[in-house]
């Protein structure tokens, strides 16, 4: 799934404030990824968490290694991250998250 797949699902929005958002979104993972680079002393969660963004950065072998605040406050006794994993209590919700993604 795509950015503009996610936008696409905004509803009333017009094709073009639909691209606009996208390439907003786009720009914001660019600075956090440019915060995180070596020797710059900031994690791309941290940026992320300087803007008020929830942020939850995944390694390679998908275990949870940085969660920012933001993320952490949006978190309840239903969505919780435990041995490096992220657990959700909600049946619907565990199923999506266990369905293979379709790029």
């Amino acid at each position: 799934m795509t950015i503009l797949d996610v936008c696409s699902e905004v509803g009333s929005l017009r094709v073009e404030e639909e691209c606009i958002l996208a390439s907003f979104t786009g720009r914001l993972i660019e600075i956090a990824s440019a915060a995180g680079a070596s020797g710059s002393g900031t994690s791309p969660t941290a940026a992320l968490n300087a803007m008020r963004l929830p942020a939850m950065a995944l390694d390679q072998h998908g275990f949870v290694a940085d969660v920012n605040a933001t993320a952490d406050a949006v978190f309840d006794h239903n969505i919780k991250i435990k041995d490096r994993r992220l657990f959700v209590r909600d049946p619907a919700a565990r199923t999506l998250l266990k369905k293979p993604s379709i790029n």
